[in-house]
């Protein structure tokens, strides 16, 4: 709408929709206050401002439109407005007594209002019954809060220090419960303390019981191992015991046939010649002739070796030493 000449404006936005004959949105009247096609953010945050005041003072109305995005218009005649530039408080007030006057509700009363009228003894009986009735009620509230002094409470006393008795005992149980609060906020403190020492020294034994189980594994497998490892020392121990008995029972013989030739105790004789395999013979001079046939026939070299008995192993894992035998024997 035009604006009259003899109307002040309330703040610069009304000026720009008092100028303007249709509902202008916030971007719009950014634009129109600060004389641009595309106002920033903070000249829309400005013009909402404005509109907010307006709107407060109820001189605008909202009409959304499409997209949620409001446009504003002026609701109140300017002719109504003041010539005058007032504060918001004083707009407010003024235009609360104008719409008041337009709903037919007087803005102000009669002085003739402000008498009081003559005392009437029944309504004076009514209301002091009804008081009393009322302090009854409270009386009767204050004699079943269980405190010695309120014991005897009653409507026709002033109740007033049986009520600062009453507000001073919440306030003394109010208090001593704030202080069992503390406490056993303290005593969660400890527990709480307490409870993470146990889940401390519970973790500390789970680890401990696992090291020991891995422990007790590994020093059982050791000791499984070296039982196993003694068992065969043992069995070697006595397969050594035997042969040294064995080589000690032929070295005795030995010993006892001392001088016996050993041609005479010799059982056999063996040919080894080069790159040949072994012969074996039981004459002397069928392993003699056998030698130099071989020598003859381009070896380098031809052995006869001697066949002595030294021992005999039976069934049963029994073994008996042989005694040499001599060609009287």
């Amino acid at each position: 709408m035009n604006a009259p000449e003899n109307i002040n404006t309330i703040n610069a936005a009304h000026g720009i929709l008092l100028r303007s004959e249709v509902a202008l949105s916030a971007t719009a009247v950014a634009a129109g206050l600060h004389n641009t096609a595309k106002p920033n953010k903070a000249h829309i945050k400005d013009a909402e401002r404005l509109l907010k005041e307006l709107n407060g003072l109820g001189l605008i109305e909202m009409e959304p439109r499409a997209g949620g995005v409001p446009f504003y218009r002026l609701i109140v005649a300017s002719e109504s407005l003041p010539t005058k530039t007032y504060p918001p408080e004083t707009l407010r007030a003024m235009i609360a007594d104008l719409e008041a006057e337009k709903d037919g509700e007087p803005s102000f009363l009669a002085p003739e209002d402000y008498e009081m009228p003559p005392a009437d003894p029944v309504l004076l009986a009514m209301a002091n019954k009804m008081l009393g009735e009322r302090l009854e009620g409270v009386a009767h509230v204050l004699r079943g809060c269980d405190l010695p002094g309120l014991a005897d409470a009653s409507g026709a006393e002033d109740l007033q220090p049986k009520v600062a008795a009453l507000a001073g005992a919440y306030q003394m149980a109010l208090a001593y419960l704030r202080s069992h609060e503390a406490c056993l906020e303290a005593k969660d403190s400890e527990l709480l303390a307490q409870a993470k020492v146990v889940i401390d020294l519970r973790d500390r034994l789970d680890a401990l019981t696992q090291q020991w189980e891995a422990d007790t594994g590994r020093i059982t497998a050791d000791l499984r191992a070296a039982m196993e490892s003694r068992s065969q020392v043992i069995n070697e121990a006595d397969r050594l015991r035997a042969e040294l008995a064995t080589e000690r029972q032929a070295r005795e013989a030995l010993q006892e046939q001392d001088g016996v030739d050993v041609k005479d105790a010799a059982v056999g004789y063996l040919v080894r010649v080069t790159k040949r395999k072994p012969r074996y013979v039981t004459q002397p001079e069928r392993a003699r002739d056998a030698a130099l046939a071989a020598v003859r026939a381009g070896a380098g070299r031809a052995e006869v070796l001697a066949v002595v008995p030294v021992g005999i192993a039976r069934r049963g894992a029994e073994w008996r030493g042989s005694v040499p035998r001599t060609k009287g024997d």
